[in-house]
């Protein structure tokens, strides 16, 4: 049983993988758990950010634009988060299903954007990922090399020598000398990690690079001249057209043969000189920091998430089944070179085609799953709707599983869609479809007939969740939704609904069976084997029930006792709503101080209770919750006095 984890935690993993110094232990945890006031957990979060971006070297435009995508990255994430319940999952296979389902496509999709307005890795080879493990055939066997030794073997390659070279070259230059450098490049290629002062160290401002492998031209040169030393320094590298593909975006078949052999016309020459000097100019010592940070992150990242899915498994390792991660990898390339793809074929004829054309090229099963969150025609509802997926996925799984296959991969081609998935998503399109059919019939014919011919659990459950149903239908669909239940988590649940339909009526609709009823019901949902899943959701029903008593201590002590429950697992929007229950009752009940009013507060601010625009302020929200106590929370059971609001 485990939750999201917060977006606070993956910030300080990000500043964890880009080296910077950490913090101790109780103010981390705090902070990743939101649990401080709203005034140092924002001083903190700036903290941190501007932690990421100094380190990173960003100005202050890309700064504008980084804040504005993980704002909108983080809103998205939240919207998710509030409508997902994860059950027993265990927060292995939560992040495991974020990563494939959220993480992984949404940056991705990010990133191409951002490289297509600021080339990001401008300088680098264009067919390749150097941020990522890549696959490469190392003595025969497929293998990763890992990021921070593909910029390293960039870097040999624009300085044009050997490593040995380069050590010697500058070891005049560095405390330390020739040994220094050549064993720090040595090992940053073979997979140690790299200590933060000595990427500054030999790549300062000052630092004397002479760059023999970059190419450059005079801008008084004619274009014929340039194309001529474009055309020198090819034959120099010794770059075919083969390998020439992997470094700048000119892919097209024959394009680069054309080129090569002296028959393509000025205007595709010019292209020609201008890729090659975006890919081979000699890139500045910040260029180079940035490069090996970035790099340095990712790897970090790369190596801790591998002990954490794939223990034992060697980074280099590029088979899919035993390095899970490398199914990851293969979402990211596919949906960012077809996001880049889309804006080459219909960038100039605006947003609208180039988001059709990438929809379109979409793999069919991926929409339906994995790229659910990225569709262009589903913004509004994405959100919702993978909240709904995951849901269901979170509910299925057991503990001990082993993790699901994102993808799938045979000689040829990746399917984006495991078994799994699929199954699941054919499930939930066929039990949509059961339900509303279900729900004509009970219509049309005896409810009771209707509901008896159907025998799963999950489409009588919609029937139940249904808001077209009169009261007296979903009674009857709750009856039958017992005689279905298999699993304890299921017992639980008609149980629930019984009490949703008794608790969060109308006072109006209550008899005086009422506080017998529900009496009744909280003992059969304490005594169940399901009362751990749904513990939260049972304690805040006994406070309701409690309240309906007038005993509004007791019950306050329970709603209490719920939100420290929700905190294990996610429940929608159930946390928020426990959260206002309890600043409600506390301040009715006169239980409520200035220290720990915020808490409440903030916990139904960061649950998505206020569907303002603007933000309220505690006052404000006090106010509400009062008036909410008693004009709604609070009914009271017949045979028990109402109690009236003090008056100030």
């Amino acid at each position: 049983m485990s939750t999201f984890p917060k977006i606070e935690a993956m910030l300080l993993e990000i500043r964890q993988a880009l080296g910077l110094k950490g913090y101790q232990t109780k103010k981390k945890d705090k902070f990743a758990s939101a649990r401080y006031s709203l005034t140092t957990h924002q001083q903190m979060l700036d903290e941190v950010m501007l932690g990421i971006f100094t380190q990173l070297e960003l100005d202050e435009d890309a700064v504008g634009d980084l804040r504005g995508n993980m704002q909108g990255f983080a809103d998205a994430y939240k919207e998710v988060e509030l409508n997902t319940w994860t059950f027993a999952a265990t927060k292995r296979q939560i992040v495991w299903m974020l990563l494939g389902y959220f993480y992984v496509p949404g940056t991705a999709r990010h990133v191409s954007f951002w490289n297509i307005h600021s080339v990001l890795d401008k300088g680098m080879p264009g067919g390749r990922f150097w941020y990522l493990p890549e696959t490469c055939k190392i003595d025969g066997s497929p293998k990763l090399i890992l990021p921070i030794a593909q910029v390293v073997d960039w870097l040999l390659d624009m300085l044009g020598m050997p490593l040995e070279e380069f050590a010697d070259q500058q070891s005049e230059h560095i405390n330390g000398g020739h040994e220094s450098l050549r064993r720090s490049l040595y090992n940053w290629r073979n997979k140690t990690t790299i200590q933060l002062g000595t990427i500054g160290k030999y790549f300062s401002d000052d630092a004397k690079l002479n760059f023999k492998g970059a190419f450059s031209h005079d801008e008084c040169a004619t274009p014929a001249e340039k194309f001529s030393a474009a055309i020198e320094f090819v034959k120099y590298k010794g770059l075919t057209a083969d390998k020439l593909r992997t470094e700048i975006p000119m892919t097209a078949p024959g394009r680069l043969e054309r080129i090569l052999t002296l028959q393509a016309d000025e205007d595709e020459q010019g292209v020609f000189v201008e890729c090659l000097v975006d890919r081979y100019s000699p890139p500045s010592p910040r260029v180079i920091r940035r490069r090996l940070l970035i790099a340095r992150a990712m790897q970090s990242g790369y190596i801790r998430l591998l002990n954490y899915f794939c223990p034992n498994v060697e980074p280099t390792c590029a088979n899919s089944e035993q390095n899970k991660l490398v199914q990851l990898i293969a979402i990211y390339k596919y949906i960012y070179n077809l996001a880049i793809d889309a804006n080459r074929c219909c960038g100039h004829q605006g947003e609208y085609a180039e988001n059709e054309w990438f929809e379109a090229n979409l793999s069919n099963l991926g929409k339906a799953g994995l790229f659910l969150l990225i569709l262009p025609s589903c913004r509004a509802t994405a959100n919702l709707e993978l909240a709904m997926l995951l849901t269901r996925c979170f509910e299925d799984v057991q503990p001990g599983e082993e993790l699901e296959d994102h993808v799938l991969f045979d000689a040829e081609t990746m399917q984006f869609c495991s078994p799994q998935s699929l199954g699941r998503i054919v499930a939930s399109v066929d039990e949509e479809k059961s339900a509303e059919d279900l729900i004509e019939q009970m219509r049309r014919s005896s409810p009771w007939r209707a509901l008896q011919k159907e025998n799963r659990f999950t489409v009588v459950r919609q029937v139940v969740q249904s808001e077209k149903l009169p009261t007296h239908l979903k009674e009857v669909s709750i009856k039958r939704l017992r005689e279905l239940a298999r699993t304890p988590s299921e017992a639980v649940q008609p149980i629930l609904y019984e009490l949703s339909g008794h608790l969060n009526n109308e006072r109006k609709s209550w008899t005086q069976k009422s506080y017998g009823k529900v009496s009744e019901l909280l003992k059969e949902a304490e005594a169940s084997e399901g009362y751990e899943l749904w513990r939260a959701a049972i304690l805040q029903y006994k406070g309701k029930h409690l309240l309906a008593c007038n005993d509004f201590v007791a019950a306050s002590e329970l709603f209490i006792e719920a939100l420290d429950v929700s905190y294990k697992q996610n429940c929608g929007t159930l946390h928020g709503e426990i959260a206002r229950e309890c600043f409600a009752t506390l301040l009715a009940s006169g239980k409520l101080c200035n220290n720990n009013q915020e808490k409440y507060y903030r916990e139904m601010l960061w649950s998505g209770m206020f569907e303002s625009f603007k933000i309220p302020t505690i006052e404000e929200v006090t106010v509400w919750a009062e008036k909410y106590f008693w004009k709604t929370l609070y009914k009271p059971y017949y045979g028990f006095k109402k109690i009236e609001p003090k008056v100030a």
